[in-house]
């Protein structure tokens, strides 16, 4: 009596956006014990709150973008600056790609210098 168990399994999440489940467990055997739900934590993570409850699934959007460039004169180093918002926070390793920056004199580089400066991070 009292005895804890602990265990995980994987699932793959909805294509489409849904709202945390209420999740069931029951077990049967030598006793039959009837569905009863189980409580989520509603815990914060990657930024959203109840992001650690079972079965909610969002879709990663980006929200307001914008790129603006140091200088418009000919044959100078020329900085360009993005900004963005997203709705959840991006993993460690997560990849962001810009396209369409054609017409300069640098090469092809799929790991160009760039600097990340967060303005707010509320990893839970």
């Amino acid at each position: 009596a009292g005895t804890e168990y602990v265990f995980s399994c994987v699932v793959q999440n909805s294509a489409t956006e849904q709202a945390d489940q209420v999740i069931g467990i029951k077990a049967s055997g030598s006793f039959n014990y009837p569905t009863q739900n189980m409580t989520s934590p509603g815990t914060t993570a990657f930024g959203l709150t109840g992001g650690t409850d079972p079965m909610y699934v969002v879709h990663p959007i980006f929200g307001m973008s914008s790129i603006q460039q140091s200088t418009p004169v000919a044959g100078v180093s020329n900085t360009l600056t993005v900004t963005l918002t997203i709705n959840v926070i991006l993993p460690v390793g997560s990849v962001v790609t810009i396209s369409n920056l054609t017409g300069t004199q640098t090469a092809d580089d799929s790991s160009l210098t760039h600097s990340v400066h967060p303005l707010h991070d509320d990893r839970g």
